[in-house]
């Protein structure tokens, strides 16, 4: 599991620059490999999370959510955690 901050915005700017250090999404059908799709079914990415300042009064706003449940049980099948 990572956690990413994307910066500029462009399409894809997660997925390209991971398959480029060697570490493609799962189910990446476009940047990854046969080792990364696949196996399981659609893509393993998801924003769990977004900050933004409210621009009426400039209050930091902070919404998180959990990890989709298909994470959770491809954690628990691989046993990457316990």
């Amino acid at each position: 599991l990572i956690k990413a901050w994307p910066i500029t915005g462009r399409t894809h700017q997660i997925r390209r620059h991971l398959a480029s250090i060697g570490h493609p999404i799962i189910g990446d059908n476009i940047y990854g490999n046969k080792t990364t799709s696949g196996r399981e079914k659609g893509l393993y990415l998801a924003s769990t999370g977004v900050e933004f300042s409210q621009p009426e009064n400039e209050c930091d706003i902070a919404i998180e959510i959990p990890s989709p449940r298909k994470f959770r049980d491809f954690l628990h099948k691989y046993e990457v955690v316990s």
